[in-house]
């Protein structure tokens, strides 16, 4: 297995740490990445923090965010899109342990740091990207103060 450092150096909100295994179609062995920061890019895009140079990977494919909650993977409208448990999905949440996969690759989440802690949040039903009817916060654009001064 080999590690592979993605942007070092750079300053962000907070110190985190994504650590990922990519089990690749083939006999070959699984390769281990480390983006240094918390969000990362997957895709063909050499400046990519998990690339994939394949023709069924777009070169922006997903977006990866870790928090206290786990990782968030979003697909960026890519052409082949991605899966989790076989479906296709445009999103979801990962627990370390948990997979996705991209154009026949496995992505395994070994583990979240952020500031200098492991995180591992407990599972879940919900899925807090669930989409709903309901508003997520009221809203009503009716004014309740006859006040004219202001």
């Amino acid at each position: 297995m080999r590690l592979i450092m993605a942007n070092q150096g750079t300053s962000y909100w907070t110190d985190a740490k994504i650590s990922l295994e990519i089990v690749e179609p083939g006999p070959g062995p699984p390769r281990e990445v480390l983006i240094a920061k918390p969000c990362g890019l997957v895709g063909r895009t050499p400046q990519a923090d998990l690339r994939i140079d394949d023709p069924a990977v777009s070169a922006r494919h997903a977006f990866l965010f870790a928090d206290h909650r786990g990782l968030f993977v979003l697909d960026l409208e890519s052409r082949t899109g991605i899966r989790a448990s076989g479906k296709k999905t445009t999103r979801l949440w990962l627990r370390p342990g948990e997979t996705f996969d991209v154009a026949d690759r496995l992505i395994r989440l070994i583990s979240i740091a952020i500031d200098g802690r492991i995180v591992d949040p407990p599972p879940t039903s919900v899925d807090p990207l669930i989409e709903t009817d309901q508003p997520l916060v009221p809203l009503s654009l009716d004014s309740t103060s006859r006040d004219r001064s202001i």
